[in-house]
C-alpha cells in the first residue's frame, strides 16, 4: 500500500514537472514570438537552409536596419529603351511621375533614354515629354536607328557598351517606358546589402528545364546587371534573339550563382517573354496584345505604388 502511494507520488511529481518545463519553454517561446516575425531565407541562405523559416527577434532587425542605414547606394543607371509608340508616350506621362515619387531606385539614380524613333516626325514632341518627364534628374537621351523588334533591344546593349555609357556605374538598370516598378523594397535592399548578388533578372521560361543551374532564358525588358562581375566585352557579343544573347552574355554571373530572381515576377504565359504575369508584383510590364493586363485609360496609371497613398503622397 505505501509502495503503490510512493510510485503514484512518483508519476504525479513526474508529469507536473514535464508540465511545468512545457509552460516555461511555451512561455520563453511565446515571448519571442511577441517580438520577432518570420522571414523567408533567399538566394544562397535559402539553398543553405532548405528555404525555411527563421525567427528573427526586434533586436537583430534593428541591427539589420541600422546597418542598412549606413551602407551606401551603389551609383545607378536608369537605362530606358524606346520607339515612342503612342503607349510608351502614355506611359512617361501619366505613370512615370509617380513611378519616380515611389521608388528611391528611381528616383536617386541617373536617367539615360535610348530613342529609337520609327520616323522623325514627331522627335522633338518626344524629347520635351521625356525633358518634362525627368525634369530634376541627371538625364540624357541618345537618338538611334530603329533596327527592328530584337535589334532594336540587341543595339541597345552593344551601342552602351561600344560607347561606354555604361561606364562609372555600379549598376544598370534597363526597361521600358511601359515597365514599371511598383515596390523597390528587396531590390534596393539586394544592391546595398547582398555582396555577391550580380544580377536581378527574370525567367522566360520557368515551367521549362533549366540550362546553366536554375536558368534558361532570361528577360531583356527589364532586368539590374552589376557591370563588374563581367568580363570585359562581354556586353559586345552579338546574335539575333535578345533574349538569348542576353542569357548568353550573362552565363558567367549565373554560372558563379551572383543571380538573383525578383520575387513574384513571371510571364503571364510561360512561353512569352514578358514580365506581365503578377499585377501586384515588384515589376510589372503594361503591355500584351490581348488585352489582359491594364492600360493608361483617361490619364490613370494602372500601375500599383506600394509607397503612395492614394493622394499619390509620401505614406
Amino acid at each position: 500500500m505505501i509502495h503503490k502511494t510512493l510510485k503514484s507520488r512518483s508519476i504525479s511529481i513526474g508529469a507536473l514537472l514535464i508540465i511545468t518545463s512545457a509552460v516555461l519553454v511555451s512561455l520563453q517561446y511565446y515571448h519571442i514570438g511577441k517580438n520577432a516575425t518570420f522571414r523567408f531565407l533567399q538566394g544562397d541562405s535559402a539553398d543553405k537552409y532548405h528555404g525555411l523559416y527563421y525567427l528573427e527577434s526586434d533586436s537583430e532587425r534593428s541591427n539589420i536596419n541600422a546597418a542598412d542605414t549606413n551602407v551606401k547606394t551603389p551609383k545607378v543607371l536608369i537605362y530606358i529603351t524606346t520607339h515612342m509608340s503612342p503607349q510608351h508616350k502614355e506611359h512617361l506621362k501619366h505613370c512615370w511621375p509617380l513611378a519616380l515619387k515611389n521608388s528611391q531606385l528611381l528616383n536617386s539614380s541617373d536617367i539615360k533614354v535610348y530613342l529609337t524613333p520609327e520616323s522623325p516626325v514627331g522627335v522633338g514632341e518626344s524629347i520635351q515629354l521625356l525633358k518634362d518627364t525627368f525634369k530634376g534628374q541627371n538625364f540624357t537621351y541618345h537618338i538611334h536607328p530603329n533596327h527592328g523588334y530584337h535589334e532594336g533591344a540587341i543595339s541597345a546593349i552593344y551601342d552602351a557598351a561600344q560607347y561606354g555609357w555604361f561606364d562609372g556605374y555600379d549598376w544598370v538598370f534597363r526597361m521600358n517606358p511601359d515597365v514599371i516598378i511598383q515596390d523597390d523594397t528587396w531590390m534596393l535592399d539586394t544592391i546595398k546589402n547582398d555582396v555577391d548578388a550580380s544580377l536581378l533578372y527574370v525567367e522566360c521560361l520557368p515551367h521549362f528545364t533549366p540550362i546553366l543551374r536554375n536558368t534558361r532564358k532570361a528577360h531583356t525588358d527589364f532586368f539590374g546587371l552589376k557591370l563588374s562581375a563581367l568580363p570585359k566585352g562581354q556586353l559586345l557579343m552579338t546574335g539575333d534573339n535578345a533574349e538569348q544573347l542576353f542569357s548568353r552574355q550573362i552565363a558567367p554571373i549565373i554560372a558563379k550563382g551572383q543571380h538573383r530572381h525578383i520575387p513574384d515576377t513571371f510571364p503571364l504565359i510561360p512561353v512569352f517573354c514578358r514580365v506581365n504575369g503578377n499585377p501586384e508584383g515588384p515589376v510589372f510590364h503594361f503591355q500584351d496584345n490581348n488585352g489582359w493586363v491594364g492600360e493608361v485609360t483617361n490619364g490613370i496609371c494602372p500601375a500599383t505604388f506600394y509607397n503612395l497613398d492614394e493622394n499619390y503622397n509620401w505614406l
